[in-house]
Protein backbone atom coordinates (compact mmCIF):
# COMPACT_ATOMS: atom_id res chain seq x y z
CA UNK A 1 0.00 0.00 0.00
CA UNK A 2 1.25 3.11 -0.66
CA UNK A 3 0.87 5.97 1.73
CA UNK A 4 2.35 8.76 3.49
CA UNK A 5 3.59 11.64 2.62
CA UNK A 6 1.02 12.12 -0.79
CA UNK A 7 2.58 9.69 -2.26
CA UNK A 8 0.00 7.51 -3.42
CA UNK A 9 -0.86 11.07 -5.84
CA UNK A 10 2.67 11.13 -6.89
CA UNK A 11 2.20 7.54 -8.15
CA UNK A 12 -0.51 8.43 -10.02
CA UNK A 13 1.14 11.63 -11.73
CA UNK A 14 3.87 9.11 -13.12
CA UNK A 15 1.36 6.47 -14.05
CA UNK A 16 -0.56 8.93 -15.77
CA UNK A 17 2.64 10.60 -17.57
CA UNK A 18 3.87 6.49 -18.39
CA UNK A 19 0.26 5.87 -20.12
CA UNK A 20 0.60 8.78 -22.07
CA UNK A 21 3.94 8.39 -23.15
CA UNK A 22 5.13 5.79 -26.51
CA UNK A 23 5.97 2.52 -25.13
CA UNK A 24 9.40 0.79 -26.10
CA UNK A 25 9.65 -3.24 -26.13
CA UNK A 26 12.86 -4.90 -26.06
CA UNK A 27 13.68 -5.98 -29.31
CA UNK A 28 17.03 -6.71 -31.10
CA UNK A 29 20.23 -7.54 -29.19
CA UNK A 30 18.25 -6.67 -25.68
CA UNK A 31 16.67 -9.58 -25.93
CA UNK A 32 19.68 -12.10 -26.99
CA UNK A 33 20.67 -14.16 -24.29
CA UNK A 34 24.53 -14.32 -25.17
CA UNK A 35 25.95 -17.70 -24.57
CA UNK A 36 28.79 -16.26 -23.05
CA UNK A 37 28.09 -13.76 -20.53
CA UNK A 38 30.82 -10.83 -20.43
CA UNK A 39 31.95 -9.40 -17.49
CA UNK A 40 29.71 -10.89 -15.37
CA UNK A 41 31.21 -11.79 -11.82
CA UNK A 42 30.04 -14.91 -9.61
CA UNK A 43 29.72 -13.28 -5.96
CA UNK A 44 31.75 -14.16 -3.11
CA UNK A 45 30.25 -15.90 -0.08
CA UNK A 46 30.61 -13.77 2.45
CA UNK A 47 33.47 -14.62 4.53
CA UNK A 48 32.09 -11.94 7.43
CA UNK A 49 31.99 -13.86 11.03
CA UNK A 50 29.83 -11.26 13.55
CA UNK A 51 31.55 -11.71 17.06
CA UNK A 52 28.17 -12.30 19.12
CA UNK A 53 26.16 -15.30 19.82
CA UNK A 54 23.29 -15.71 20.32
CA UNK A 55 21.59 -16.61 23.52
CA UNK A 56 21.38 -20.76 24.73
CA UNK A 57 17.97 -22.26 22.85
CA UNK A 58 18.38 -19.97 19.60
CA UNK A 59 17.13 -21.40 16.49
CA UNK A 60 19.45 -23.17 14.46
CA UNK A 61 18.66 -20.50 11.67
CA UNK A 62 19.52 -17.86 14.08
CA UNK A 63 23.16 -19.34 14.81
CA UNK A 64 23.85 -20.10 10.85
CA UNK A 65 22.89 -16.37 9.74
CA UNK A 66 25.28 -14.87 12.50
CA UNK A 67 27.78 -17.05 11.35
CA UNK A 68 27.63 -16.30 7.68
CA UNK A 69 26.88 -12.52 7.94
CA UNK A 70 24.60 -11.11 5.60
CA UNK A 71 24.59 -9.17 2.17
CA UNK A 72 27.35 -6.91 1.53
CA UNK A 73 28.15 -4.64 -1.59
CA UNK A 74 30.34 -7.55 -2.59
CA UNK A 75 27.48 -9.90 -2.44
CA UNK A 76 24.74 -8.23 -3.71
CA UNK A 77 24.01 -6.06 -7.13
CA UNK A 78 25.37 -5.82 -10.43
CA UNK A 79 29.21 -6.40 -11.26
CA UNK A 80 31.52 -6.50 -14.27
CA UNK A 81 31.38 -5.06 -17.72
CA UNK A 82 28.20 -3.69 -18.43
CA UNK A 83 26.43 -1.72 -21.55
CA UNK A 84 24.62 1.79 -21.24
CA UNK A 85 21.25 1.80 -22.43
CA UNK A 86 18.65 4.49 -21.75
CA UNK A 87 15.74 3.85 -19.06
CA UNK A 88 12.99 2.49 -20.66
CA UNK A 89 9.04 0.05 -20.90
CA UNK A 90 9.24 -2.90 -20.98
CA UNK A 91 5.92 -4.55 -22.77
CA UNK A 92 7.27 -8.21 -24.23
CA UNK A 93 6.02 -11.08 -21.95
CA UNK A 94 9.52 -12.75 -20.70
CA UNK A 95 12.05 -10.22 -22.04
CA UNK A 96 15.25 -10.29 -21.14
CA UNK A 97 17.72 -7.60 -19.85
CA UNK A 98 21.25 -8.69 -19.08
CA UNK A 99 25.17 -7.43 -18.20
CA UNK A 100 23.86 -3.43 -19.14
CA UNK A 101 24.12 0.03 -17.02
CA UNK A 102 20.30 1.67 -17.65
CA UNK A 103 20.39 5.66 -17.28
CA UNK A 104 16.62 6.36 -15.89
CA UNK A 105 13.49 4.33 -14.71
CA UNK A 106 12.77 0.86 -16.17
CA UNK A 107 9.02 0.55 -16.10
CA UNK A 108 7.80 -3.24 -16.35
CA UNK A 109 4.41 -3.38 -18.16
CA UNK A 110 5.05 -7.23 -18.87
CA UNK A 111 5.28 -10.48 -17.12
CA UNK A 112 7.76 -12.91 -16.68
CA UNK A 113 10.66 -10.56 -17.40
CA UNK A 114 13.90 -11.02 -16.10
CA UNK A 115 16.64 -8.50 -15.14
CA UNK A 116 19.81 -9.96 -14.64
CA UNK A 117 23.41 -7.89 -13.68
CA UNK A 118 21.75 -5.15 -14.54
CA UNK A 119 22.74 -1.70 -12.72
CA UNK A 120 19.89 1.03 -12.61
CA UNK A 121 20.97 4.55 -12.29
CA UNK A 122 17.82 6.80 -12.27
CA UNK A 123 16.64 10.57 -11.10
CA UNK A 124 13.15 9.62 -11.61
CA UNK A 125 10.49 8.86 -8.73
CA UNK A 126 11.37 4.95 -9.21
CA UNK A 127 14.61 2.80 -10.50
CA UNK A 128 12.08 0.08 -11.52
CA UNK A 129 8.53 -0.18 -11.29
CA UNK A 130 6.63 -3.18 -11.57
CA UNK A 131 3.25 -4.07 -13.13
CA UNK A 132 4.09 -7.28 -14.90
CA UNK A 133 3.51 -10.55 -12.83
CA UNK A 134 6.38 -12.93 -11.71
CA UNK A 135 9.35 -10.02 -12.42
CA UNK A 136 12.77 -11.88 -11.74
CA UNK A 137 15.30 -9.31 -10.59
CA UNK A 138 18.72 -10.50 -9.69
CA UNK A 139 22.07 -9.49 -8.93
CA UNK A 140 20.78 -5.95 -9.89
CA UNK A 141 21.95 -2.68 -8.35
CA UNK A 142 19.30 0.37 -7.98
CA UNK A 143 20.69 3.86 -7.33
CA UNK A 144 18.20 6.61 -7.08
CA UNK A 145 18.49 10.42 -6.88
CA UNK A 146 18.15 11.87 -3.18
CA UNK A 147 15.01 14.29 -3.50
CA UNK A 148 13.05 12.84 -6.83
CA UNK A 149 13.64 9.26 -6.22
CA UNK A 150 10.73 8.12 -4.12
CA UNK A 151 11.76 3.96 -3.96
CA UNK A 152 14.54 2.07 -5.87
CA UNK A 153 12.28 -1.41 -6.49
CA UNK A 154 7.88 -1.42 -6.39
CA UNK A 155 5.50 -3.77 -6.99
CA UNK A 156 2.01 -1.37 -8.39
CA UNK A 157 -1.17 -2.35 -9.10
CA UNK A 158 -1.59 -6.13 -8.68
CA UNK A 159 2.60 -5.98 -9.86
CA UNK A 160 4.69 -8.60 -8.31
CA UNK A 161 8.39 -9.42 -8.18
CA UNK A 162 11.06 -12.17 -6.91
CA UNK A 163 14.45 -9.78 -6.21
CA UNK A 164 17.90 -11.93 -5.43
CA UNK A 165 21.11 -10.54 -4.48
CA UNK A 166 19.37 -6.84 -5.09
CA UNK A 167 21.55 -3.59 -3.76
CA UNK A 168 19.19 -0.85 -3.32
CA UNK A 169 20.64 3.10 -2.12
CA UNK A 170 20.26 6.27 -2.66
CA UNK A 171 16.86 6.27 -2.65
CA UNK A 172 13.36 7.51 -0.53
CA UNK A 173 12.39 4.23 -0.19
CA UNK A 174 14.17 1.18 -0.54
CA UNK A 175 12.08 -1.68 -1.54
CA UNK A 176 7.99 -1.57 -1.92
CA UNK A 177 6.73 -5.05 -1.81
CA UNK A 178 2.55 -5.95 -2.81
CA UNK A 179 1.25 -9.13 -2.62
CA UNK A 180 3.43 -12.19 -3.50
CA UNK A 181 6.64 -10.79 -3.71
CA UNK A 182 9.90 -12.09 -2.47
CA UNK A 183 12.83 -10.12 -1.65
CA UNK A 184 16.30 -12.30 -0.75
CA UNK A 185 19.82 -12.36 0.13
CA UNK A 186 19.86 -8.43 -0.59
CA UNK A 187 21.29 -4.71 0.60
CA UNK A 188 18.95 -1.77 1.27
CA UNK A 189 20.98 1.03 2.93
CA UNK A 190 21.89 4.78 2.37
CA UNK A 191 18.29 5.95 1.77
CA UNK A 192 18.38 9.75 1.37
CA UNK A 193 15.49 11.92 0.02
CA UNK A 194 14.41 15.49 0.85
CA UNK A 195 13.52 17.14 4.36
CA UNK A 196 9.93 15.93 3.77
CA UNK A 197 10.80 12.10 3.49
CA UNK A 198 9.57 9.83 5.76
CA UNK A 199 12.59 6.94 5.19
CA UNK A 200 11.35 3.15 4.72
CA UNK A 201 13.94 0.67 3.32
CA UNK A 202 11.48 -2.09 2.60
CA UNK A 203 7.25 -1.93 2.66
CA UNK A 204 4.95 -4.25 2.60
CA UNK A 205 2.03 -3.34 4.45
CA UNK A 206 -1.31 -4.22 3.79
CA UNK A 207 -0.23 -7.04 1.65
CA UNK A 208 -0.35 -10.84 2.01
CA UNK A 209 1.82 -13.76 0.60
CA UNK A 210 5.44 -11.38 0.71
CA UNK A 211 8.70 -12.90 1.96
CA UNK A 212 11.81 -11.29 3.10
CA UNK A 213 14.54 -13.07 3.53
CA UNK A 214 18.06 -13.33 4.53
CA UNK A 215 18.54 -9.54 4.00
CA UNK A 216 20.53 -6.63 5.27
CA UNK A 217 17.74 -3.93 5.69
CA UNK A 218 19.20 -0.68 7.36
CA UNK A 219 17.72 2.79 7.71
CA UNK A 220 19.84 5.51 9.43
CA UNK A 221 17.39 7.57 9.97
CA UNK A 222 15.47 8.40 13.11
CA UNK A 223 12.35 8.06 10.99
CA UNK A 224 10.21 6.17 10.13
CA UNK A 225 11.07 2.18 9.70
CA UNK A 226 13.39 -0.58 8.60
CA UNK A 227 10.69 -2.64 7.50
CA UNK A 228 7.16 -1.67 7.45
CA UNK A 229 5.27 -4.37 7.23
CA UNK A 230 1.68 -3.43 8.94
CA UNK A 231 -0.23 -0.65 10.08
CA UNK A 232 -3.66 -0.72 12.29
CA UNK A 233 -4.41 2.24 10.02
CA UNK A 234 -4.66 0.15 7.02
CA UNK A 235 -5.54 -3.23 5.50
CA UNK A 236 -4.47 -6.13 7.93
CA UNK A 237 -1.10 -7.62 6.34
CA UNK A 238 0.51 -11.62 6.36
CA UNK A 239 3.80 -12.26 5.07
CA UNK A 240 6.96 -14.02 6.55
CA UNK A 241 10.33 -11.39 7.86
CA UNK A 242 13.09 -14.38 8.52
CA UNK A 243 16.57 -14.16 8.87
CA UNK A 244 17.52 -10.63 8.53
CA UNK A 245 19.91 -8.04 9.71
CA UNK A 246 17.87 -5.07 10.56
CA UNK A 247 18.73 -1.62 11.85
CA UNK A 248 17.35 1.60 12.31
CA UNK A 249 14.34 3.95 12.14
CA UNK A 250 11.92 5.71 14.20
CA UNK A 251 11.39 2.20 15.00
CA UNK A 252 13.31 -0.82 13.11
CA UNK A 253 9.90 -2.47 12.73
CA UNK A 254 6.21 -0.88 12.40
CA UNK A 255 3.58 -4.41 12.96
CA UNK A 256 0.16 -4.23 12.98
CA UNK A 257 -2.96 -6.71 12.71
CA UNK A 258 -2.44 -9.96 10.78
CA UNK A 259 -4.50 -11.71 8.41
CA UNK A 260 -4.74 -15.23 7.14
CA UNK A 261 -0.87 -16.81 8.76
CA UNK A 262 -0.50 -13.34 10.08
CA UNK A 263 3.20 -11.29 10.59
CA UNK A 264 5.49 -13.87 11.35
CA UNK A 265 9.10 -11.99 12.73
CA UNK A 266 11.35 -14.90 12.74
CA UNK A 267 15.06 -15.35 13.80
CA UNK A 268 15.53 -11.67 12.46
CA UNK A 269 18.74 -9.64 14.36
CA UNK A 270 17.93 -6.19 15.80
CA UNK A 271 20.95 -4.38 15.18
CA UNK A 272 22.30 -1.15 17.50
CA UNK A 273 24.63 -0.10 14.39
CA UNK A 274 22.00 3.47 13.85
CA UNK A 275 20.65 3.53 17.98
CA UNK A 276 20.82 1.88 20.99
CA UNK A 277 17.25 0.60 20.41
CA UNK A 278 18.11 -0.53 17.28
CA UNK A 279 15.33 2.19 15.92
CA UNK A 280 15.25 5.39 17.34
CA UNK A 281 12.50 4.64 19.72
CA UNK A 282 12.69 0.76 20.00
CA UNK A 283 12.57 -2.41 17.91
CA UNK A 284 8.94 -2.53 17.14
CA UNK A 285 5.60 -0.58 17.24
CA UNK A 286 1.93 -1.41 16.69
CA UNK A 287 2.73 -4.86 17.40
CA UNK A 288 -0.19 -7.16 18.20
CA UNK A 289 0.49 -10.74 19.19
CA UNK A 290 -3.07 -12.14 18.51
CA UNK A 291 -2.78 -13.58 15.11
CA UNK A 292 1.02 -13.02 14.48
CA UNK A 293 4.33 -14.71 15.32
CA UNK A 294 6.93 -13.16 17.27
CA UNK A 295 10.20 -16.23 17.73
CA UNK A 296 13.62 -16.22 18.00
CA UNK A 297 14.52 -12.55 17.16
CA UNK A 298 17.78 -11.51 19.02
CA UNK A 299 19.62 -8.48 19.58
CA UNK A 300 23.20 -7.65 17.98
CA UNK A 301 25.34 -5.06 20.19
CA UNK A 302 24.66 -3.24 23.30
CA UNK A 303 24.54 -3.99 27.00
CA UNK A 304 21.37 -6.65 25.55
CA UNK A 305 24.03 -8.21 22.52
CA UNK A 306 22.82 -12.09 21.67
CA UNK A 307 19.22 -11.60 24.26
CA UNK A 308 15.76 -12.02 22.83
CA UNK A 309 13.83 -9.27 21.46
CA UNK A 310 10.66 -8.64 23.01
CA UNK A 311 8.07 -7.36 21.12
Amino acid sequence: MHRRNGRFARLHIVVAALRRATTISLAGTFLVVSAITTGYLLKPTSTQTPSAEPEPGASTATVERMRKGWPTKETSGAHGTLRSIQGRTITRDGAVLRNVRVNGQLTIMADDVVLDNVYVKTSSAYGVLVYGHRAKVRDTTIEGTPGPTLAGLVAYEGGSFVARRIHVFRTEDGVRMASNCILTDSLIHGLRGSPESHFDAVTADGYTGWRILRNRILNHHSQTAAVWVGDPRYRDSAGLLKNNFIAGGGYSIYGGPGQRAGIRVIDNTFSTKHFPRSGYWGPVAYWESSGNTWSGNVWRGGRRDGSRVRP
